[in-house]
């Protein structure tokens, strides 16, 4: 296993993508004695500069990013949303004169998007014909494939993965996968947290994902605790 991951990672045809949700950008300026902890242990307040730079690729409802063989198209849906109504109309605005065609087409949304009814998925997928949706609402991680012949969803992987590393065909047309990113931030009020490393190989076709996983929820805390319980001191 060492071997094939040395291999994977040395591949000249690899794209390396760390997958982060729910990272400590908080900016609150205005909790009082509380802001003081939030504002001491968030990123943002240290680095302005992330935030501006999360704004410039985020800050748009709807929009297309080519990199190298990826394209990400960045969706704007919600749960309970249709995607008959004016959001289609937006997204079709963005892929008419410049249509998804990369080797790697990933769908980002918040929300889920493959547990909707199935007009709405069957819709979704025929026409951004995407190979991978990334979401990031529930903090915990799993991998649904969803079966286009048979319009059926099964889970591949929940909460960690059977093995160190995973490998996804994309190439194959039948399953389209949606991976749901695990918070990496303590407060998000799960056990599991972590980093998600996405290895995309331009050559094969395939995903190859890893789980860094950082010290569970409850441990964060106590040395949290104790820290500022020394702090105070």
């Amino acid at each position: 296993m060492k071997n094939k991951t040395k291999e994977i990672l040395n591949s000249s045809t690899i794209e390396k993508l760390l997958l982060v949700a729910d990272p400590q950008l908080i900016d609150e300026k205005d909790e009082d004695l509380f802001g003081l902890i939030t504002r001491k242990d968030g990123d943002s307040d240290k680095q302005p500069i992330l935030r501006q730079r999360f704004r410039n690729y985020f800050g748009r409802t709807i929009t297309l990013y080519r990199q190298n063989d990826i394209e990400y198209l960045k969706l704007d849906i919600d749960m309970l949303e249709s995607y008959v109504d004016d959001k289609r109309v937006a997204i079709m605005k963005q892929t008419q004169n410049r249509p998804l065609s990369s080797i790697f087409r990933i769908v980002l949304n918040h929300w889920p998007s493959l547990t909707h009814p199935t007009r709405f998925v069957k819709r979704l997928i025929n026409e951004l014909e995407s190979n991978l949706i990334l979401k990031g609402d529930s903090h915990h991680f799993y991998i649904f494939a969803y079966d286009r012949i048979n319009i059926t969803n099964r889970i591949i992987a929940r909460e960690y993965l059977p093995q160190s590393i995973l490998s996804i065909d994309l190439d194959q047309k039948r399953f389209i996968y949606e991976i749901s990113i695990s918070g990496c931030s303590y407060r998000m009020g799960v056990n599991r947290i972590g980093y998600i490393v996405l290895l995309l190989d331009s050559a094969t076709k395939m995903a190859h994902l890893a789980i860094f996983p950082t010290p569970r929820r409850y441990i964060s805390l106590y040395l949290y605790a104790a820290y500022w319980d020394l702090l105070f001191d």
